[in-house]
C-alpha cells in the first residue's frame, strides 16, 4: 500500500469552507501504464454543476487517489465517471452514483478492469441497463454511502483478489492465491476472483497468474452461498 497525498485532489468546494465531508476516490487498474492506458479522465456531476479533470499516470502512477468535496449547502448526490484513456481514446470506464455523508470522509474504490474493456459486450450491456461494470460483472451504478468505509490514508491494491469497499460483500470472502504461489498457471481453469457471488477463470500472461471475472452466480444458474461462493 502507498499513502495518498494532496497531489491529486479535485476541490469541488466554495472558497473558505473547511468541511471534513469528502469522498476519497481510489483508482487502480490491471492495464499496463503507458502502453495500455496513459491518462485517467474524471467527470463529476451534480445538480450544482460539472467538473472535469485529467490525471497523467506517468505522474500519479497506480493506484492513486483524489478528493471530491461537496458544493455549498447540503451535500448533493453526485455522479463520478472515471475513464482509462490511451492517446485520447477511451479504453474502459467506471461510473458511480453516490452521495456524501456529512462529517465523513468516505473511500470509494474505482477499479478500471480489463474485464470491462470498452470493446467488450459486457461493458456496453452494463451501461445500457443503467449499471456499471465491476470486474466484469454488471452491478448497480448506485452506491449507498453507508456501505463505504472511512478513508484511512492508505492506497489499497484493488487487484489483489480482495473485494472493493462497495462490492456488497465482505473483503475477506476468500481471495485467490497470489500470482506467484501455487502450481503453474493453467489458463481456463476455474478460480474465485474475490468478488462475492461470482466465478472466474485463470489467465496466464508472461508467467503471471490472474483470476479474471467471468460470470455471476445468477448468470450461471447457481445460488450465492456462504462466503459469496456459487453453489448449484
Amino acid at each position: 500500500m502507498r499513502r495518498w497525498g494532496t497531489l491529486a485532489v479535485i476541490a469541488w468546494l466554495a472558497a473558505g469552507c473547511t468541511t471534513p465531508t469528502q469522498l476519497v476516490v481510489v483508482v487502480d487498474s490491471d492495464y499496463a501504464v503507458g502502453t495500455e492506458i496513459d491518462t485517467v479522465d474524471v467527470v463529476i456531476s451534480s445538480a450544482m454543476g460539472r467538473d472535469e479533470h485529467r490525471f497523467a499516470l506517468a505522474e500519479t502512477g497506480l493506484p492513486f487517489s483524489f478528493g471530491v468535496l461537496p458544493a455549498v449547502g447540503d451535500p448533493e448526490p453526485v455522479v463520478i465517471t472515471v475513464s482509462g484513456m490511451l492517446s485520447g481514446e477511451s479504453v474502459t470506464r467506471h461510473e458511480v452514483h453516490t452521495r456524501f455523508l456529512p462529517g465523513r470522509r468516505l473511500q470509494l474504490d474505482v477499479p478500471l478492469a480489463r474485464a470491462c474493456h470498452d470493446d467488450l459486450e459486457r461493458e456496453s450491456t452494463c451501461s445500457d441497463s443503467g449499471q456499471r461494470c465491476l470486474y466484469g460483472a454488471c452491478v448497480p451504478a448506485e452506491v449507498d454511502p453507508e456501505t463505504l468505509a472511512d478513508a484511512t490514508g492508505e492506497l489499497p491494491d484493488l487487484f489483489d483478489g480482495t473485494t472493493p469497499s462497495d462490492a456488497g460483500g465482505p473483503a475477506d470472502a476468500g481471495p485467490p492465491p497470489p500470482a506467484d504461489s501455487g502450481p503453474p498457471c493453467v489458463a481456463g481453469e476455474q478460480c474465485y476472483p474475490g468478488v462475492p457471488c461470482a466465478v472466474g477463470r485463470w489467465t496466464c500472461v508472461e508467467g503471471e497468474r490472474r483470476c479474471e471475472m467471468v460470470m455471476t452466480c445468477e448468470e450461471l444458474g447457481a445460488t450465492c452461498g456462504e462466503g459469496g461462493r456459487c453453489q448449484r
